[in-house]
């Protein structure tokens, strides 16, 4: 036997396997990958379309092909419980008006609604530390939210999302988070006037993925087939408005239920803090909703 023609076989063989299980192994890291849904085309001709209602983009746009399921929702209770049970030697008396159940103290005022929705009134205020004349944004937020731990709200289930100035006073707006995605139908919502915080709303949902529902993950609609479902659903603006935002997330109303669906949704906020909700499965514009 050639000894030199055998081994020249081997390293052949050995070349073309290291070829096949690298073939393979690029194949199934591709599969992982990203999918680009999104062209240059598709991006311009969205915008065209918003332009014809006096809509322009101001965001950066995800582009990559993303995957979804409803989730589960039902209410959260454990913060009202820890509110009440925090503040318990404080209230003095307990009213009830139509469902809805009033703690009264000489500090504060707690509504607990039905539906979970938490109100929170301080008589005078609730001072944030470390007072300054004109703060800037990142410094604001860290104190008020220093304020609101240390005195009950945990703050971890919730991100920053906008604030809103008011005159003399700010609306500072949270949504709730689940699974790294924002949970549009769970908020905290902070009232501040002259460096105090004036009052809190709190709605909190318990989400969950149904073991099914892992089975039936898909592929959402692309964020410029959203937008062309946006421009379609909108009246033209009198006036040029901005797209700051554009997130997918899960959002639906609030319901008096025990457990209910929420869709996966593209969320586009404007300059205005108006947020625009399109259905990421069926593409249908849900509503449009006015945080006040």
């Amino acid at each position: 036997m050639n000894l030199d023609r055998a081994k020249t076989i081997l390293i052949i063989a050995f070349l073309g396997l290291n070829i096949f299980l690298g073939y393979h192994l690029l194949a199934q890291e591709a599969d992982r990958l990203p999918l680009k849904v999104v062209s240059a085309t598709d991006l311009q001709e969205a915008e065209e379309h918003l332009a014809e209602k006096n809509y322009y983009l101001h965001t950066s746009l995800p582009l990559w092909a993303q995957k979804s399921a409803f989730i589960t929702v039902s209410p959260h209770r454990a913060m009202q419980k820890d509110l009440v049970n925090r503040w318990e030697k404080e209230w003095t008396r307990t009213a009830y008006h139509g469902g809805v159940t009033v703690y009264l103290g000489k500090e504060a005022e707690l509504s607990i609604y039905p539906t979970g929705l938490v109100e929170l009134v301080y008589k005078n205020g609730l001072a944030i530390p470390n007072k300054a004349a004109r703060p800037a944004e990142e410094d604001l937020l860290r104190r008020v939210e220093a304020a609101l731990r240390q005195n009950g709200f945990n703050l971890e289930a919730v991100r920053f999302d906008y604030m809103e100035v008011l005159d003399r006073s700010l609306i500072i707006h949270y949504y709730q988070v689940y699974d790294n995605k924002p949970l549009f139908s769970g908020y905290l919502t902070v009232f501040v006037s002259a460096n105090r915080i004036e009052a809190v709303e709190l709605y909190l949902l318990d989400p969950s993925v149904q073991a099914e529902d892992q089975d039936q993950e898909m592929v959402v609609i692309p964020v410029t087939e959203a937008l062309h479902a946006l421009a379609e659903g909108l009246e033209k603006s009198p006036r040029r408005r901005r797209i700051i935002k554009a997130e997918l997330g899960y959002f639906s109303l609030e319901y008096d239920a025990e457990k209910w669906e929420v869709p996966p949704v593209w969320r586009f906020l404007t300059d205005d803090n108006t947020a625009f909700y399109v259905n990421a499965f069926t593409g249908i514009l849900e509503m449009d909703q006015k945080k006040d």
